[in-house]
């Protein structure tokens, strides 16, 4: 079965780009899987899991919050906690 997200009545295969503007999208690796992680949430990544959910795994921006980057409202209300910038919303088993 495809891992996938759903988001107002529309379905996303896993993993997508959630953009702290509210905007999703699939993400689309270019090169190798940590190039494109990188490139997707613009800097180093970190893995935030979901509570709740062990399967699943947020990837942001380690530094985002030194970079003030804007609050992202959904990848937030997932993890309960602060989460700045776009982010990546995976599997786990989908990590090299």
């Amino acid at each position: 079965m495809i891992p996938y997200y759903v988001h107002k009545n529309r379905i996303y295969p896993l993993p997508v780009v959630i953009r702290a503007t509210g905007k999703i999208e699939v993400l689309k690796y270019e090169g190798s899987q940590l190039l494109s992680l990188q490139k997707a949430v613009d800097g180093y990544i970190e893995v935030v899991p979901l509570p709740g959910d062990p399967g699943l795994v947020l990837i942001a921006d380690e530094e985002g919050l030194l970079k003030k980057k804007p609050l992202n409202l959904l990848a937030t209300e997932m993890v309960r906690n602060p989460i700045v910038g776009d982010v990546v919303l995976m599997e786990r088993n989908q990590l090299d």
